[in-house]
């Protein structure tokens, strides 16, 4: 039971630690001033594309399409849409620091993260099933030992009670009938002596 007990822990453990690079990422960047930030992302026709980010100081925030069309030009401090592709191609998302201090940018949930934590929820939900079929399959191989290396135990029996002697010339045990003189019944073979 202990055993048991064991394995399913580690089943858990392995479980916890294929589920971490599951969690959104953040990519935390300072940005000294005067300085930019640039992440760029490649995205199909129609693809959606959501992004987050947050920062200590307004920033200058740019997003290009591509060929260089501009489709958002603000100073902010926070950002977050949910974007459609309007054309094929690598869109630039830039934080431009025009301040007098070193900024702190927390960007977060970006189209390329997201697709990169639904392939790493695909490899970590594989290697779950895998954990867990290994796990069940130790399981029964440990259940299975363990009953093979049970003994049974061994009966003890109280002294033999003395034979019988047949009543009306029948077997005590099975009735049928009996030679008087014999030792044994012919059928079952009981001890009539």
């Amino acid at each position: 039971m202990k055993m048991t007990k064991w394995i399913i822990g580690l089943a858990v453990l392995a479980l916890l630690l294929t589920a971490l690079p599951l969690n959104a990422s953040a990519n935390t960047v300072t940005i000294a001033p005067g300085d930019s930030y640039t992440k760029t992302v490649k995205a199909s026709l129609n693809e959606i594309m959501p992004y987050v980010w947050s920062s200590d100081v307004t920033l200058h925030f740019t997003i290009t399409a591509p060929g260089s069309v501009v489709l958002t030009d603000e100073d902010t401090d926070y950002g977050s849409a949910v974007m459609t592709a309007d054309q094929a191609g690598t869109y630039r998302f830039t934080w431009q620091n025009t301040g007098s201090t070193a900024a702190t940018l927390n960007v977060m949930n970006f189209f390329s993260d997201v697709e990169h934590g639904i392939s790493n929820f695909i490899w970590g939900l594989f290697i779950a099933v895998i954990v867990i079929i290994v796990v069940i399959v130790v399981i029964v191989l440990v259940v299975m030992s363990g009953d093979k290396k049970k003994t049974q135990p061994i009966q003890q029996f109280g002294p033999m009670a003395p034979p019988m002697a047949p009543v009306g010339g029948n077997c005590p045990m099975c009735g049928t009938p009996v030679d008087p003189q014999g030792m044994f019944c012919a059928k079952c073979g009981a001890k009539l002596r």
